[in-house]
């Protein structure tokens, strides 16, 4: 069996398509759709001490706070499915808080799950 490390999991994520289904708010629209936003992986994060892990997100813009909004970054929501990298290198959803800041810097969540997008083909 082959063990990859966390870091060049990482590295093989990075510009993934992902496609994030938004809970709340329940009223959620982007470009892509009602409930749904669609982007790529633009970062992966980690931090070995309290096995924190996050991923920032390029995604569609939409609309939020009165500004746009096309970067997330999202984090675990539950402190047991905190290995959010290795849930998405598995095929699995991640359930995430998403946070962003307007241009004004207004900040802002989101709350769903997310997964690399299948290829078509």
């Amino acid at each position: 069996m082959i063990t990859l490390s966390e870091q060049r999991v990482a590295r093989l994520l990075l510009g993934q398509q992902v496609v994030v289904s938004i809970g709340e708010p329940w009223d959620f629209e982007s470009p892509d759709g009602e409930n749904v936003v669609r982007g790529r992986i633009r970062a992966v994060r980690s931090d070995e001490a309290s096995g924190e892990q996050e991923i920032e997100l390029e995604v569609s813009a939409f609309a939020a706070k009165g500004g746009k909004v096309d970067r997330l970054v999202a984090r675990a929501r539950y402190e047991e499915q905190k290995a959010i990298i290795e849930r998405l290198a598995s095929g699995k959803e991640a359930e995430v808080n998403l946070l962003y800041h307007t241009p004004e810097g207004t900040p802002g969540h989101l709350i769903g799950g997310f997964e690399l997008e299948e290829a078509e083909g």
